[in-house]
């Protein structure tokens, strides 16, 4: 910790960042998705971080796209 504090970024935000950016990659339709995103598409619930898996540590991200 600094004298300044800590800034803690959600997994969300970092999750909707890499979900909007992985999209905008030339050649990819679209990202894929679990159970939990189909049952959210026939509710008519929108995810965009579907395809997405985020672990935020401490010093490092790690981000897997599907």
């Amino acid at each position: 910790m600094s004298e300044l504090g800590n800034i803690r970024i959600a997994d969300e935000v970092v999750k909707t960042i890499a979900a909007k950016a992985a999209v905008d990659v030339e050649g990819v339709y679209k990202l894929a998705g679990g159970v939990v995103d189909e049952v959210s598409k026939m509710l008519g619930k929108k995810r965009p971080t579907n395809g997405v898996k985020v672990e935020v540590g401490e010093v490092e991200c790690s981000i897997e796209v599907y």
